[in-house]
């Protein structure tokens, strides 16, 4: 009897009344309301504080300090394994400083234009420096898979990089497409070491003096050959 009593009272109380089942499921909906809120005011505000971020990283004085900052490291890091010498040096100095400066005054005004400029800009510094970051890690790695690793990375580095120069290039004109392309044709050599000067056509770079460091122009060597 016992027995039949409990197996009877748990029958019993296994069965939900209507009322029960509403209650709970009335339940769920407010809880999956409240939690659906909290995760939309979550976004809305993390949405909020990277809208908050990108205006203050994107302003003038903001990618004006990057600008200084990156130059500085530029003049005073020649001697590092990994510095920005040679090409990337001149094409930074001579061409895309210019470039920036020309596109940032046309586009003052015009502040979304504006901020995808100094976006692409710092962008650019960046790259500049992590390619020749991984250029150098891949070259000193002990092994296959690191240096596959620093190479591919630095392939992305590089592929954007030339995408943000050529961009800013189509923006100037014809000219400098043109001007682009032959300084990325020229040989190593044809660039001093701070990148500031382009060696004219017969002539290359080559160090006459390590302390200090000092570039001299030398003729290029001629085919003994005859023509």
């Amino acid at each position: 009897m016992i027995g039949l009593r409990l197996k009877c009272s748990i029958g019993v109380g296994a069965m939900p009344s209507t009322t029960q089942i509403l209650t709970w499921a009335i339940i769920g909906i407010v809880v999956w309301l409240v939690l659906n809120l909290r995760q939309r005011r979550e976004a809305g505000d993390n949405r909020k504080r990277d809208e908050q971020y990108d205006a203050k990283r994107y302003t003038e004085e903001n990618v004006r300090k990057a600008q200084i900052d990156f130059e500085d490291r530029l003049e005073k890091n020649p001697d590092l394994p990994d510095a920005i010498r040679g090409r990337n040096a001149y094409i930074y100095r001579n061409l895309m400083s210019s470039w920036f400066s020309s596109l940032i005054a046309k586009q003052r005004y015009t502040e979304a234009m504006a901020k995808e400029l100094r976006a692409d800009w710092l962008s650019y510094m960046s790259l500049l420096e992590g390619s020749c970051t991984s250029s150098f890690l891949s070259a000193e790695a002990n092994s296959e898979a690191g240096r596959e690793k620093y190479g591919k990375q630095y392939d992305d580095e590089r592929r954007e990089l030339e995408a943000i120069e050529n961009a800013f290039a189509a923006q100037i004109g014809q000219e400098a497409v043109a001007t682009l392309a032959e300084v990325r044709l020229r040989r190593y050599d044809a660039f001093d070491r701070g990148g500031r000067n382009l060696a004219p056509p017969g002539f290359h770079y080559f160090p006459t003096s390590f302390t200090p460091y000092v570039d001299g122009l030398v003729p290029d060597k001629k085919s003994s050959s005859p023509v």
